[in-house]
């Protein structure tokens, strides 16, 4: 009976190896922000973009990436100096489908409530 179990348990572990492809690594390089002329946030003043604006414009785009996905929840949302810029913030918003579990992890949403996209390509 052992045995018949472990064969199962190996049985799914390579049907679930083979049904997960590998994801491209993103990047995302802050020299790019220079030229998009994004507002600039000084952290005693009003906030150019508030966070119920960053959520949806997040799920504005998860929804153009998932078009089966009607609404999605708000996992986390993060607002944070983007590394390598003096005056850039940038919002890191996490989604959930709650129907299906699916997840979009930190969708960086610029000041102007852009979308910024990574890239696959390695620069440095």
């Amino acid at each position: 009976m052992k045995t018949r179990q472990a064969l199962g348990l190996i049985g799914v572990a390579l049907l679930l190896a083979s049904c997960s492809k590998p994801q491209p690594t993103n990047y995302y390089y802050p020299a790019d922000l220079k030229s998009m002329n994004l507002p600039v946030w000084d952290v005693t003043n009003d906030i150019p973009l508030t966070p119920d604006k960053a959520v949806l414009a997040a799920s504005h785009y998860a929804t153009s990436k998932h078009t089966d996905i009607a609404a999605w929840d708000v996992e986390s949302i993060e607002l944070r100096k983007e590394f390598g810029t003096t005056d850039t913030w940038v919002y890191g918003v996490s989604l959930v489908d709650p129907k299906s579990n699916r997840r979009e992890y930190d969708i960086h949403v610029l000041m102007d409530g852009s979308i910024w996209k990574p890239t696959t390509e390695k620069r440095y």
